[in-house]
């Protein structure tokens, strides 16, 4: 996965105000709209990378965590990961968690689940 800088895709500056951004964000999906320029691919290629970054950057919660990333981006680059398949992955190890038995930690947090819900219904009988 490449690098894309929204900021130079909108072309404004990173500490622009949220009005400038809609601002710049707004003219430009006009000029590079497919109506507009219907038989013209780049022009649909280049609406659709303004409208990503217009998301991205509208948003302020979003556009901090791409502030961040942006400034570790190089050293994340040179990991080799792929980030978007981290939930495939976390999903994978829980499934073979899951029925792995062998493991002590997983008879161990078994019986501490048993445990807690044999001391819960106690409880409540007295």
């Amino acid at each position: 996965m490449n690098y894309k800088d929204y900021y130079k895709i909108v072309d404004i500056n990173n500490n622009a105000s949220a009005k400038e951004i809609i601002k710049a964000y707004r003219k430009l999906l006009a000029k590079c709209h497919p109506n507009k320029n219907p038989d013209d691919k780049t022009a649909e290629e280049k609406f659709k990378a303004i409208k990503e970054a217009g998301e991205v950057l509208s948003h302020k919660e979003k556009r901090e965590k791409y502030d961040s990333l942006r400034s570790h981006w190089e050293a994340y680059q040179n990991t080799g990961d792929d980030w978007l398949d981290y939930p495939n992955r976390a999903n994978e190890s829980q499934r073979s968690r899951r029925y792995s038995q062998d493991d002590d930690s997983y008879f161990l947090g078994k019986v501490l689940q048993m445990a807690i819900f044999f001391f819960k219904v106690r409880l409540f009988l007295k």
